[in-house]
């Protein structure tokens, strides 16, 4: 991987946020929203101060000392909040008020709240006033998903390249990142997405490069931001591991039986057994975030004489309660008539997929393929049994990198198909999601 390949990624990507940045203001202050609980109409103090806060008169006597420039940057931060983009500034304002929350992993909110409040100052009685801490917030994750989307492109040219692709397909797999179906996600200030590819493509990267404890490291980082990103790691890691070692146990074991050498065997399952134990324990590194939120939200929500009643169960699971309580997330919840039109928008993320994963499986690539294939499937299946179905575009592009990899290695009349169907749901996208209309 050259410098100037890293260079031409680099552009690529930033040149992508600059034009669907543009995109999202111009759709945000030309187009009507029709969320009535947005930061987009008032900012509400959180239940318990996590800053010292103004009064309401100091607040209305510091935002008459805003500049006009200052006052345009927080009018335009405000239209960029809608849909998840509430919750994730709510939880990164005031932490984990309600238990619908819990629906949302810390990682994300938290740094973000905790780099603005790094820059934000305080106002001349001490406080902060909560438009002021709400913008800064909003900007730094703006700012930060920018930089994260950037070494997401950077990760996936490194796995393009470690997994044998040549220098033409390499840079179909990068462009079509940057310019991805669900770029309106990508590029929101309070969306997961660029976070989560950045994880988890940097930890596909460093399994196709065998760096075992770089990979368990960002795959960590993943579940920390998206609770799926533990199983999809677990999934990648062992289809690895076995790819290492079946073709080993195989050989070794037909040699040693050949030559009647029990030694040999004995070493050959020792090796195995140490291996096995190897990948057991990246897994398990791996989920310990997301096992972790579990914990913290037991600690938070099932205390007292008033917990809820989902408390109770034998092991209590506020992540996936709230899923399922307030989300309505679970197998086959969405299969019914009235989503047919969710369907249908989610059907070209999953026709693409499945062309990805037969495109990644031929015979010159299966082998390095494989893992990658493996997630991609399984993200595909969880899309289509267990999510709200119109989510599946943003969710495949952010965590399977084998879908823009097998796509870029079609031949070039069938990737400009699949460049269209990137376009029209970016343009499409963004004008639905900033007038706060149901989009994938």
């Amino acid at each position: 991987m050259t410098n100037q390949s890293i260079l031409r990624a680099l552009s690529y990507a930033l040149a992508a946020r600059a034009v669907w940045l543009t995109l999202a203001l111009a759709a945000a202050y030309t187009l009507g929203t029709y969320d009535e609980s947005s930061y987009t109409q008032k900012v509400v103090p959180c239940l318990q101060r996590v800053l010292p806060s103004t009064t309401s008169n100091q607040q209305s006597s510091t935002r008459t000392q805003r500049t006009f420039v200052e006052i345009a940057v927080i009018d335009a931060l405000r239209r960029l909040v809608v849909w998840d983009s509430v919750h994730y500034l709510r939880v990164a304002r005031c932490g984990y008020e309600y238990e619908h929350q819990a629906a949302f992993m810390p990682l994300f909110p938290s740094t973000v709240a905790a780099v603005a409040r790094s820059v934000v100052t305080n106002d001349e009685s001490g406080g902060v006033d909560d438009e002021d801490d709400a913008a800064a917030i909003v900007l730094a994750g703006l700012v930060g998903n920018a930089a994260l989307f950037c070494l997401a492109a950077i990760s996936l040219l490194r796995l393009a390249r470690a997994v044998g692709l040549d220098d033409a397909q390499t840079r179909r797999a990068v462009l079509l990142f940057v310019v991805n179906p669900a770029s309106p996600f990508f590029t929101a200030p309070l969306y997961t997405e660029s976070a989560y590819a950045a994880a988890f493509f940097t930890a596909s990267a460093a399994v196709a490069e065998r760096r075992w404890l770089v990979a368990a490291a960002s795959l960590a980082l993943a579940s920390s931001v998206r609770a799926n990103g533990a199983a999809s790691g677990a999934l990648l890691i062992g289809v690895a591991y076995a790819l290492d070692v079946i073709p080993w146990i195989s050989k070794e074991t037909t040699r040693s039986l050949g030559l009647l050498d029990h030694s040999n065997i004995r070493v050959g399952v020792a090796t195995v057994a140490r291996g096995f134990a190897r990948t057991a324990s990246l897994v398990v590194l791996t989920a310990l975030p997301l096992i972790w939120n579990e914990r913290a939200g037991v600690l938070r929500y099932c205390v007292g004489d008033d917990a809820p009643t989902w408390c109770a169960a034998s092991l209590p699971l506020p992540y996936t309660h709230a899923q399922s309580a307030y989300w309505g997330v679970g197998p086959f919840r969405y299969w019914q008539l009235a989503q047919l039109p969710n369907f249908l928008l989610a059907t070209p993320a999953w026709i693409a997929s499945a062309a990805a994963a037969s495109s990644c499986l031929r015979p010159s690539h299966r082998r390095a393929m494989l893992p990658h294939v493996a997630v991609l499937v399984f993200s595909t299946a969880l899309s289509v049994v267990v999510m709200h179905v119109q989510v599946s575009t943003r969710f495949l592009c952010a965590g399977s990198p084998a879908l823009y990899l097998g796509l870029a290695m079609l031949l070039p009349k069938h990737f400009r198909w699949v460049m269209r169907w990137a376009f029209v749901y970016t343009f499409v996208g963004t004008a639905a999601h900033y007038s706060f209309l149901p989009w994938t």
